[in-house]
């Protein structure tokens, strides 16, 4: 692998990642290289390893997904370099970013996790994010195993929308009885 092709890739994802707001993760960027057949696995996994160790972008892993944001560093290289990026390359990006934005930000707005804590139970964290990042909603469960924990993840993922939409209708925005 030539180190002028490692870079076009980090301009690249530096680029993806000063259009959006919010983080994109591994697998939306991923999903994007791969698809345009730009690159391959590996060297896109080499890529994200040599740009968070460059603090040109942020990594937090959360469960089994690893969630990037582009850093001030990150924007000022793209900014030096941005010239490296063809009109071609930057038209892909745009394009599948607005071709898949609503998805992109729901994959990233609905977030859960869980821990074990100082008791041994294990704590899951569920959170709901706006589109803007404000957080609509953060819960924590004690549950008393990892296996009840990870069927709660992946409950969250699906039914979040109307987990959040029962909460508002008969909880928050229920009418004050008088």
């Amino acid at each position: 692998m030539s180190s002028e092709a490692l870079t076009l890739y980090k301009m690249m994802v530096l680029y993806m990642l000063s259009l959006v707001e919010h983080p994109l993760t591994n697998a939306q960027i991923s999903d994007f290289m791969l698809s345009k057949d730009y690159t391959d696995y590996f060297t896109l996994q080499t890529v994200f390893s040599e740009l968070t160790d460059t603090d040109l972008i942020k990594c937090d892993k959360i469960r089994n997904a690893s969630y990037y944001r582009i850093t001030d560093m990150g924007v000022k290289t793209l900014k030096l370099f941005n010239d490296n990026l063809s009109s071609t390359i930057k038209e892909d990006i745009s394009s599948y970013l607005k071709e898949h934005a609503h998805e992109l930000k729901k994959q990233v707005s609905v977030l859960s996790d869980y821990s074990i804590n100082n008791k041994g139970d294990h704590s899951v964290n569920l959170k709901l994010i706006d589109f803007d990042g404000s957080i609509l909603l953060d819960l924590s469960l004690a549950v008393p195993s990892e296996e009840r924990a990870i069927e709660i993840c992946n409950e969250w993922n699906k039914k979040s929308d109307s987990i959040y939409s029962y909460l508002m209708n008969n909880i928050i925005l229920k009418p004050r009885k008088k």
